[in-house]
């Protein structure tokens, strides 16, 4: 950061924070709630505000300033929306990595986050109508996964709290924080760098041998020193 604030005079992680707080995180809340036109027309008031402005420091402060400011004044609807994304991390089944992967051209300008902060449900089922045949048939099976990889996870918590090792209470630590930080734009591949800790959670929770569950709390406990 102070790397940036050398080279930029802002004192930012990167770049992306403040186009993600306002290219996303508002604009989709805005979408969501006050619809299309609204969204736009903040949207537009915070470039021209911002681009008023001599310096790329200055720039941001102003995106970051007005992006925030209209966050508070619905803290709370904000704040649920924010939770409900995070949540959709961990059953995302990857529309755009999957395009990515199977090389598909994407003929749209907007996405399936998009379609469902505007229409709901039923926007992003019309949405995913549309999709080609290959993720059509790939996505109801990446979803099946992640519900029992997210059941795995739950029931892990669930049954063990009381004896889990400190350092598993730092896994979730990280998961948690880096669940947080992504909120309301939640998608599969911020989950890319917790996946590992995730899965291990999610295995041993899924599983019903007791010996295999007492061989991975002796192995992280001797680690940990607990």
């Amino acid at each position: 950061m102070n790397w940036n604030q050398s080279r930029t005079g802002s004192y930012d992680f990167s770049s992306i924070q403040n186009i993600n707080l306002k290219n996303y995180n508002l604009y989709y809340f805005n979408l969501n709630k006050y619809g299309e036109a609204y969204a736009k027309k903040v949207d537009a008031k915070i470039s021209v505000l911002a681009n008023a402005k001599s310096t790329f420091a200055e720039r941001q402060n102003e995106i970051n300033k007005q992006s925030i400011g209209y966050i508070k004044k619905d803290w709370f609807s904000y704040s649920l929306m924010h939770i409900k994304g995070s949540f959709r991390m961990f059953l995302d089944p990857g529309r755009f990595d999957l395009y990515n992967f199977f090389v598909f051209k994407n003929n749209t300008e907007v996405g399936f986050l998009h379609h469902l902060n505007k229409n709901g449900v039923f926007g992003a089922y019309e949405y995913f109508k549309k999709q080609p045949f290959l993720i059509l048939l790939v996505i109801p099976i990446i979803l099946l996964f992640n519900i029992l990889k997210l059941i795995g996870f739950a029931r892990f918590w669930l049954y063990n709290y009381k004896s889990t090792p400190v350092v598993f209470w730092f896994m979730l630590f990280i998961i948690i924080y880096i669940t947080a930080l992504t909120g309301l734009i939640g998608s599969s591949r911020f989950l890319v760098p917790i996946l590992p800790i995730y899965i291990l959670f999610a295995t041993i929770g899924l599983s019903k041998n007791k010996k295999t569950n007492e061989k991975s709390y002796s192995y992280w406990c001797w680690s940990s020193g607990t």
